[in-house]
């Protein structure tokens, strides 16, 4: 989910949407917790321009997850 190039889909941000969480978020504490520090992070590095003068540069971009069910 760190680069959603592939998609070549301009627009003003990205929506996760995770259905019937509770299936995820119902396991193993280590294993939840790798899952929601995994999508923070994600979320924390889109959050972030990426302003190098090259090809791949971006301003930064909303992420967010949503967690249903």
């Amino acid at each position: 989910m760190r680069d959603l190039s592939w998609l070549n889909t301009p627009g003003a941000g990205w929506v996760v949407l995770i259905r019937n969480a509770r299936h995820l978020l119902g396991g193993e504490r280590s294993q939840r917790d790798t899952l929601l520090s995994s999508l923070a992070a994600i979320g924390g590095d889109w959050a972030k321009p990426v302003s190098q003068g090259e090809w791949w540069g971006r301003p930064a971009i909303p992420f967010h997850t949503l967690l249903i069910g």
